[in-house]
């Protein structure tokens, strides 16, 4: 598998004095033989696993643009991107999206 690298631009608005932008790339169906431990034996299927995470504060600009590279051993056709802001201080979450790759 290829490595790919997305690019995308994001504008927000409100106070985003204390927000970071957090970014995750997750993917969906992966499967798991345990071969130790409690559950030896078993076939896992994991869901929404995050297989690349990144952090942007935001105290530059309430916009910008954000390069990430995506694993090559991440199956786009099974893989989101999933975008939140949160505060730096509170840990609340302010905002979410995301879009399949």
């Amino acid at each position: 598998k290829k490595k790919h690298r997305l690019s995308f631009s994001y504008i927000v608005s409100g106070n985003t004095a204390d927000a970071e932008l957090k970014i995750a790339i997750v993917e969906r169906d992966l499967i798991s033989d345990v071969t130790k431990g409690e559950n030896a034996g078993r076939r896992l299927r994991h869901d929404n696993t995050v297989r690349k995470f990144e952090s942007k504060s935001l105290k530059g600009g309430s916009q910008g643009t954000v390069d990430i590279l995506i694993p090559k051993e991440v199956d786009h056709a099974n893989a989101s991107l999933v975008g939140f802001l949160q505060n730096s201080q509170t840990l609340v979450i302010i905002a979410a999206d995301g879009f399949d790759l």
